[in-house]
């Protein structure tokens, strides 16, 4: 087994317990949806979450070409896929109490989860600088691709700033969808569909 492959198997260990716990947490809401009132903002955000997870780990495919893994290397997309895990624990408990209040849970831990957001969106641009600037795996990214990143990352970060003060539920629903337009898209400039 090469070294990336080994590597590739840890981290997606820790992006599959993600996907996990979210679709468990899912599955839960579904079952209990007589006594649970669907807060969308919150459903939005949890297949953000999940969809970002599978683009991060697609993407992550791209470091197959770097020559020399060392620790830092490892430490920093365990790193990342770490941050993407804990937004999931943030949006689900688990276990997921019985009287389960997705809009009072969502509100309540809105300051942690857009914390973390905004702290994974600087991972994010820090990620794009290691793999294209300092190892040299990616390349980088031009034109429309690279406006619609830089437009992605912007609405990330000042939305993850603005929805960590706000109870809006207009502004909530609407960043939601912004930023879930934000990974398809980029999803398919860059991932080759």
């Amino acid at each position: 087994m090469a070294t990336f492959e080994y590597l590739a198997a840890l981290v997606s260990v820790v992006v599959g317990l993600g996907i996990a716990q979210a679709l468990r947490g899912a599955g839960h809401i579904v079952h209990a949806r007589d006594s649970i009132q669907i807060y969308v903002p919150h459903l939005i955000w949890l297949l953000n979450v999940i969809l970002w997870m599978v683009v991060f780990w697609w993407f992550s495919f791209g470091l197959a070409d770097l020559p020399v893994w060392e620790l830092r290397d490892l430490v920093w997309v365990l790193f990342y896929a770490a941050w993407i895990y804990f937004l999931v624990a943030l949006l689900l408990p688990d276990p997921i109490p019985q009287d389960f209040d997705p809009r009072a849970h969502f509100h309540g831990t809105k300051a942690w989860f857009f914390g973390a957001l905004f702290c994974v969106g600087l991972v994010e641009v820090g990620d794009y600088w290691v793999k294209v600037v300092y190892q040299g795996v990616l390349d980088p990214m031009e034109g429309m691709a690279f406006f619609l990143y830089v437009a992605f990352l912007l609405t990330w970060l000042a939305g993850s700033v603005v929805a960590w003060r706000v109870r809006n539920e207009s502004f909530h629903l609407g960043f939601s969808i912004a930023f879930l337009a934000g990974v398809v898209s980029m999803a398919l400039v860059q991932g080759g569909w």
